[in-house]
């Protein structure tokens, strides 16, 4: 197997010059099971549909001449714009910070116990702009609220969405909030610091079943009755697990109540390089002794972002090393990309 840096190695000593943004998109398309890591049969599947020339099994796949341009430009059909950059003297006034959800999705999932769990998405407030023309300015909230994953109901009163905002440096007395700040340096540390998973792996399908493991039976007659009619049928739930660009992490996983692969914007990443280890999480739901592949929900409990995780045992988790931060701090503490 080889890693991001060797392959990009083996295309330098091939003589083609690809920037590292492109290198982790071709390391995305070809690492067939997430690994962040491609093997010869990864390398010879890709090849070939890409339309390298491999005439037998026995032979080195090696690319075509129309694939060695696409390899170094990428798709004709791809945008060609490339990532914008952070200047190194605004990125102090890039601030992260986790904030309270608006609001949250209607539920995802709800067990059918009768002190039921949920898996909510929260939902960050719209972006607000307003102007005050008649003072030419130009003001409002114009941050960006990112999903890092899905919560459990049984954490949302203090789950927490990931908000990147630009907070220019004042030279007068008088700032309105959002005065001056810069829609375009938003979307540069978006891109660049918090990229969308390049696929999901399908971590665990939960059967739809009338009752839940969780539940204890009554002792009368009367209190099984009133159970039976407090449940009601669960639905089957997916567990996506992200799979990062390289030198990126995903904190959280996504819910969904059919097989269909999420789509890539429904979360987004932080740099490996920012990631600490969290306290072991809680369990909250389990669907022990109901038949099907077990396993178990859990939160995490050190962190304010809550995020949903899972295993039979108590997950590793993770959290970012602070809650309120600047990229210039996040990079002179952790570094960016290792």
């Amino acid at each position: 197997d080889i890693s991001l840096s060797e392959l990009h190695s083996g295309f330098i000593w091939l003589g083609l010059d690809v920037e590292e943004g492109r290198m982790r998109e071709l390391l995305c398309s070809i690492d067939r099971f997430g690994r962040q890591k491609i093997s010869l049969d990864d390398w010879r599947t890709w090849l070939k549909q890409a339309g390298g020339e491999v005439e037998d099994e026995g032979d080195t796949p090696t690319p075509s001449g129309a694939l060695i341009k696409q390899i170094s430009h990428g798709s004709p059909d791809a945008a060609s714009t490339p990532i914008p950059k952070v200047p190194d003297d605004k990125k102090h006034e890039i601030k992260i910070t986790l904030e309270e959800p608006s609001s949250w999705s209607s539920p995802i999932w709800t067990s059918s116990s009768v002190e039921s769990v949920s898996v909510l998405q929260p939902l960050g407030r719209p972006e607000l702009e307003f102007s005050l023309r008649a003072m030419g300015l130009e003001v409002g909230d114009k941050a960006k609220r990112i999903c890092l994953g899905h919560v459990l109901s049984s954490a949302s009163h203090s789950a927490m969405i990931l908000k990147i905002s630009h907070s220019p440096d004042s030279s007068g007395w008088f700032h309105l909030p959002g005065q001056g700040s810069s829609p375009e340096l938003v979307d540069a540390a978006l891109q660049t610091y918090f990229p969308n998973p390049s696929k999901y792996r399908q971590l665990w399908h939960c059967p739809a079943m009338p009752s839940d493991a969780n539940s204890e039976e009554g002792d009368s007659q009367r209190d099984s009755v009133r159970e039976e009619e407090q449940r009601e049928e669960q639905a089957d739930l997916f567990l996506w697990e992200p799979v990062a660009p390289p030198g990126f992490k995903a904190l959280g996983l996504i819910a969904s109540a059919t097989g269909t692969e999420p789509a890539h914007e429904a979360l987004r990443c932080v740099p490996e390089s920012w990631v600490i280890p969290a306290a072991a999480p809680s369990m909250e739901w389990s669907n022990s002794g109901l038949g099907g592949q077990e396993g178990a929900l859990w939160t995490s409990t050190d962190s304010k972002m809550r995020l949903m995780s899972f295993g039979l045992d108590p997950p590793a988790s993770g959290k970012l090393f602070k809650d309120d931060f600047t990229l210039q701090e996040a990079e002179d503490a952790c570094g960016f990309l290792s």
